[in-house]
């Protein structure tokens, strides 16, 4: 139960829907930190760092539109 918000906060990453993939994942971070599953917590922050950085924004531009 604890890995769908991440799985959700990566089909909207794929749709370039910033914003509700961070939600996900900053749901996904929430419920594994009040789980102590200490290395899904990381790997959900890990991915809102990822969005947060304007160079894989734009690589993911670049990629959808050449």
């Amino acid at each position: 139960m604890q890995l769908s918000p991440v799985k959700i906060g990566d089909s909207y990453q794929q749709l370039n829907e910033d914003q509700r993939a961070r939600g996900d994942f900053q749901k996904a971070a929430r419920l594994c930190q009040q789980q102590g599953n200490t290395t899904w917590y990381g790997n959900a922050n890990d991915r809102i760092r990822q969005l947060d950085n304007l160079g894989a924004r734009l690589a993911r531009l670049a990629k959808k539109w050449f």
